[in-house]
């Protein structure tokens, strides 16, 4: 078996990191120790100690934050307040780059020192640093188990932490942050299956919103409205093209992706144990083309393209009942009928081209050969043209759809798109 000499790097990594506690004298068995006095004397010695990188690309503060013991963290905050630069220090190796001491503080489940991180007037300064300082080093990849976003709001989020988003959220961290993947915080919530988080992440982005627009004046305000209808956190797209409820069928969520549908819900009217209730169709459905660009994809293109039967919900099943019933039928009969009458007329065309009368000498017989000639010719002629029609017809109906959905998305959907370029490459 052939191992990845970067997992082989990086386990070497964190082993001299291990290793670099239990020697003596140095920053690190001081930091280890929580010895308060000998990381006096060293820094004493060497103001710059604080600043040193160990073998992950750690620094003294981050390691203090680590251990997260109460004699840990006193020292770090002592250190802070005299050398407030070190708090917004990251990691600056490829395992765990960009992550700093409040994402270490979220992950620790620590809110009392996330809040002095944010709250201390003499770190004000580097308040915005620390809300936006993003961890995407190897450990925080999409795909691994510490995948959370990259931003401290994401963290929080993700590991499901809400008393720490409010604090995150009081001292100005964006709610429109994306990832390098594209993802927003209802992205992250639908990847790792918080509906309840995700619920409430929502409600107070929508509360932001209106606060915001109420503010504004009356021109703003509408002009603001109009921004936030196109722009909802839960209609945006990643990199993949998928919004968070197509993402929850991507990723096979089906428990979070029935949640998400019932959330979506909307009541007109209920009776004692009867209601009245709307299921929105965008994203459930391919929408309108609009300004010939591709539509994202939707939650049935995604089940399709998945072939993932489990993930057929009751409101999905009868949208389609619905679309047979209403347009797929009708549709459906028209196209069999004129598909039946154009291959028919072909065929009798092609047999009547083909059929041979025996000729015989009685003039009688010459005449009505004659006639009969002359009606199979009309008859030919009306068939040729009607051919040829209905393939200018369909020939015309394949360019339009071609136009309409991109060539790529013809190919993967139309089965006569792949016949037709299998035929023009015969040819």
């Amino acid at each position: 078996m052939i191992e990845n000499p970067d997992n082989v790097s990086q386990q070497l990594d964190v082993e001299e990191q291990t290793e670099l506690m239990y020697k003596d004298d140095t920053i690190w068995t001081a930091v280890f120790n929580a010895d308060k006095n000998a990381i006096e004397d060293l820094i004493n010695n060497d103001p710059n100690v604080i600043n040193m990188r160990g073998a992950v690309g750690e620094c003294p503060i981050h390691m203090l934050f680590l251990y997260g013991s109460d004699a840990h963290l006193e020292i770090a905050q002592d250190l802070i307040l005299r050398y407030p630069t070190i708090v917004t220090q990251i990691y600056n190796k490829p395992v765990y780059y960009g992550e700093n001491i409040l994402h270490i503080s979220i992950v620790k489940r620590n809110p009392a020192m996330v809040e002095w991180l944010l709250g201390n007037e003499q770190l004000e300064h580097y308040r915005e640093r620390l809300l936006s300082a993003t961890a995407t080093g190897d450990f925080f990849k999409i795909g691994q188990p510490s995948y959370y976003g990259e931003s401290p709001l994401g963290f929080a989020c993700c590991t499901n932490q809400w008393d720490i988003v409010e604090i995150l959220l009081k001292y100005g961290a964006g709610m429109n942050t994306t990832d390098s993947n594209g993802n927003t915080i209802l992205h992250m919530l639908v990847i790792c299956s918080l509906p309840e988080i995700y619920a409430k992440f929502k409600a107070r982005w929508i509360e932001k919103q209106t606060l915001t627009g109420i503010t504004d004046t009356v021109n703003n305000q509408l002009y603001t409205l109009k921004t936030i209808k196109k722009e909802k956190l839960w209609n945006r797209l990643n990199n993949d093209n998928l919004t968070p409820l197509t993402l929850a069928a991507d990723l096979s969520r089906g428990k979070m992706l029935s949640w998400l549908l019932s959330e979506r819900k909307i009541v007109q009217w209920s009776y004692g144990d009867v209601s009245c209730i709307l299921h929105p169709l965008d994203q459930l459905d391919l929408d309108f083309q609009k300004n010939d660009k591709q539509n994202p994809l939707c939650v049935l293109e995604v089940i399709i393209k998945n072939n993932d039967t489990e993930l057929i919900h009751p409101i999905l099943t009868s949208l389609i009942d619905q679309k047979w019933k209403h347009f797929v039928y009708r549709s459906f009969s028209q196209r069999f009928i004129f598909t039946f009458m154009y291959l028919l007329t072909f065929l009798v065309t092609t047999i009547l081209e083909q059929s041979r009368i025996e000729t015989s000498e009685d003039p009688s017989d010459e005449i009505d050969m004659k006639n009969f000639n002359r009606s199979r010719y009309m008859l030919c002629s009306i068939g040729h043209t009607i051919v040829i029609a209905g393939a200018v017809l369909k020939g015309g109906r394949e360019i339009k759809e071609m136009s309409t959905m991109g060539m790529n998305n013809y190919l993967k959907t139309t089965a006569s798109g792949l016949c037709f370029f299998n035929e023009f490459f015969k040819i």
